[in-house]
């Protein structure tokens, strides 16, 4: 497996404070990249003074348009294994935080996974 990590923000690193399932949704994240094409993984982080990014982006199939609404709901796979919680999971635990995910077909192929969290955490 070969992946790339950029920093694109220049500056002092902002702070969050994650609930703790929001490790495991990244590395979910991560793990479906690695899955749909494990070589030239590329993750970027950015933020500004209200949001951090961390995008991932692989170069595998890509998300079909047939079935991109489908993606992320339970229960639906195109894995082929498993039972489709993963991604339904890991947009709960990021939606918790107050983020976001969301998933695009890039357009030199493959996926482009954009995760977004706000700096302040939301309040309970």
């Amino acid at each position: 497996m070969t992946y790339r990590l950029e920093v694109q923000s220049a500056g002092p690193v902002p702070e969050i404070a994650p609930p703790p399932d929001l490790t495991q949704a990244l590395l979910n994240l991560l793990n479906n990249a690695a899955d749909a094409c494990p070589d030239d993984l590329l993750a970027t982080l950015d933020w500004d003074d209200e949001n951090i990014f961390i995008r991932i982006r692989d170069h595998g199939a890509g998300v079909p348009l047939a079935i991109a609404e489908q993606i992320g709901k339970p229960f639906f796979t195109t894995k082929g294994k498993g039972f489709g919680l993963g991604l339904f999971l890991s947009k709960a635990s990021v939606t918790r935080a107050g983020g976001s995910v969301k998933l695009y077909s890039h357009e030199q192929g493959g996926t482009l996974t954009e995760l977004r969290l706000p700096v302040q955490p939301q309040e309970a």
